[in-house]
This record gives C-alpha cells, sequence and structure tokens, in this order.
C-alpha cells in the first residue's frame, strides 16, 4: 500500500484556504523540492512534472470521500479546487461527477509508479495528437458547412455537392475543392476512430 505524501500538507492548505485555489496555486503553496520525484526524474523534465501533477491529483481524489464524510464537498479541476460545505448533508454517498475515469486513472497507484520518460512522453504525444485533430476537425466542418452533430450520411451528402460544384472539371477552382476533399477526409477519419 502506498502512502502519498501530499495528502496531509494538501488538507491543511484546503482547510485554510478561504477561496477556490487552482493546481497552479496549490503547487505554489505546497513549495516542492524538484528532487523528490526520483532520480530518473531531473529537475524540470516532462517526467517530474508529470508526477508532481500525479502526486496533486492522487492526494485530491483520496481527500473527496474524506471531505464528504464531514459534510464537505471537494470539487476538483483544473482551474478551481474548492472546498464547500455540502447542502444536503443527509446524503449517505458521495456523488461522483462526469470524472470518474479521470478520478479512477489518479487513484491507479501503478500509473505513478510505472510512469518513465518514454510512457510520459507517449502520453503527452497522444494528447497533442487528440488536441490538433479536433483543431482540425472544426476547421474541417466548417469547411463543408456541417456541425459536429452531423451524422455520417450528412458529411457524405455535403461532401458530393459541394465535391460536385468545385470540381476543376466543371469549372471549379482546384484549391477550392482540395480543401474541400482534405476536410472530408479529416470528418471521416475522426468519426470512424469514434
Amino acid at each position: 500500500m502506498h502512502r502519498n505524501p501530499l495528502v496531509t500538507p494538501i488538507e491543511e492548505i484546503l482547510r485554510q484556504s478561504e477561496s477556490s485555489l487552482s493546481v497552479y496555486e496549490l503547487l505554489k503553496a505546497l513549495d516542492l523540492n524538484a528532487d523528490d520525484f526520483g532520480e530518473d526524474a531531473p529537475s524540470g523534465s516532462d517526467l517530474a512534472l508529470f508526477r508532481q501533477h500525479f502526486l496533486i491529483m492522487n492526494a485530491l481524489y483520496t481527500l473527496q470521500p474524506k471531505f464528504w464524510n464531514q459534510g464537505l464537498k471537494l470539487t476538483i479541476s483544473a482551474l478551481e479546487i474548492s472546498l464547500i460545505k455540502t447542502e444536503n448533508s443527509n446524503q449517505n454517498e458521495l456523488s461522483l461527477e462526469s470524472d470518474q475515469a479521470v478520478r479512477e486513472y489518479y487513484l491507479d497507484w501503478d500509473e505513478f509508479t510505472s510512469s518513465n520518460e518514454e510512457s510520459v512522453n507517449k502520453l503527452l504525444d497522444s494528447f497533442w495528437t487528440r488536441y490538433f485533430n479536433q483543431d482540425h476537425y472544426q476547421n474541417a466542418l466548417d469547411v463543408l458547412g456541417l456541425t459536429e452533430d452531423s451524422d455520417y450520411q450528412s458529411v457524405k451528402t455535403q461532401y458530393r455537392k459541394l465535391a460536385s460544384e468545385h470540381h476543376p472539371d466543371k469549372g471549379g477552382c482546384k484549391v477550392k475543392f482540395n480543401e474541400i476533399r482534405e476536410a472530408y477526409e479529416v470528418i471521416i477519419s475522426v468519426t470512424n476512430k469514434t
């Protein structure tokens, strides 16, 4: 069984705080030593930053049910961590919000112990790939004049209509035609992954 060394200091900070905090503000209040994250995690490395963030989030999710049993609700997000009295103290169960998967991830201590430079770089690459794909996806929807709730048939129909209108063989602009085709490919690739 592990013991996260940040649970007690974070609990004290939250109890003393008169307002909500961000993860960054909590990090500053902790005043952590960069060398505390292992010899394989040099100060400022992605691995050290990952471990630091993991310990904070693990501590917050560990404290959440404890606070709940004391009539306090701990809300957790990167931008706002707040501890408030619960409105309905008769509730027997902690109502977990939509972050169940995130909660389970940060409570799985194996995610911390198995972390290394390679796994953290892979995680970061995955995040940025999803981030940029979402950005490209929205641009592709705009090019085709579609919304996020458009179904496959609508995407296909709109693509065929615009491709026909802008096809170079029919007097259309080759650049616009290529933009339409690329937008269609982005939308279909994202749709096929979901």
